[in-house]
């Protein structure tokens, strides 16, 4: 995208390690432990979309692992969304406390990409 020649060797080692590191119902670890904490909304899902959505023109690399993303986004997006208390809270949980100001930018990212999960999104007539 910026007309240079890129490296996809560690762009290779990132997706195949986050490959091995998905837990299921869309968590990834951020290692081979999983923390349940915001890692995934602030870092792993957001960034592993945009990767893999800006790869996929360019190179078929990402094929292994793309399939799965989509899914496992919309359903991290869903508990994200189900996380959120009836007064706009949210629980601190796990290493998130210190630094949750972005615990919601997965959820938000979705929702900008117009990718919420169905369960969750508001019909286009309500959006604001």
């Amino acid at each position: 995208m910026a007309g240079t020649e890129w490296q996809p060797e560690p762009i290779d080692r990132a997706l195949s390690a986050h490959e091995s590191w998905y837990k299921g119902d869309g968590a990834y670890g951020d290692g081979s432990d999983f923390h349940w904490d915001y890692y995934n909304s602030y870092v792993i899902q957001p960034f592993l979309v945009t990767l893999l959505t800006a790869l996929q023109p360019v190179t078929d690399r990402c094929s292994p692992i793309w399939p799965g993303c989509p899914h496992a986004a919309c359903a991290n997006a869903a508990i994200q969304e189900r996380l959120i208390a009836p007064d706009g809270s949210f629980p601190v949980l796990g290493r998130s406390m210190a630094y949750r100001t972005g615990a919601f930018h997965h959820l938000a990212h979705q929702a900008w990409r117009g990718t919420l999960p169905t369960e969750i999104a508001l019909p286009r007539s309500a959006a604001p």
